[in-house]
């Protein structure tokens, strides 16, 4: 299965810890302008950690 339908799985989704995207448990963070693109680069970064890149849950 091509990465991006194991990174859009709802499995994958609920396993990744999105405190790390809060500004308010991350200070540092409201400093930081965020896109629409800059957040879905971080979410995808946030899953490929938890996945190890290529352990993403399959559907």
């Amino acid at each position: 299965m091509h990465l991006v339908e194991r990174m859009l799985a709802p499995e994958n989704w609920q396993a990744l810890d999105f405190r790390q995207f809060s500004r308010v448990l991350n200070p540092e963070l409201r400093e930081q302008e965020f896109s629409a693109e800059q957040l879905m680069d971080r979410f995808s970064s946030g899953l490929i950690q938890l996945g190890g890149g290529n352990q993403l849950v399959r559907q």
